[in-house]
């Protein structure tokens, strides 16, 4: 079986607006643990570097550069 990814800090997930299936290009990182958003919608990866930012991230920010490793 493999292993639930949950809404914890510094989580990368697929946002959608109520319908899975219209999910999209809205990509959300937690800054803290938001149990309440498991099982919702779909944590795909985390942050593994520059997890220094996340705490001057504001509702809005656009954020110009994402790497995504295997």
């Amino acid at each position: 079986m493999p292993k639930k990814r949950l809404n914890t800090r510094a989580a990368v997930a697929l946002a959608h607006p109520g319908n899975p299936a219209l999910a999209d290009s809205q990509i959300y990182v937690t800054l803290a643990d938001r149990p309440e958003l498991n099982g919702r919608y779909t944590v795909f990866g985390r942050v593994t570097s520059g997890e220094e930012v996340l705490p001057r991230l504001e509702r809005g920010d656009l954020i110009r550069r994402v790497y995504v490793k295997e």
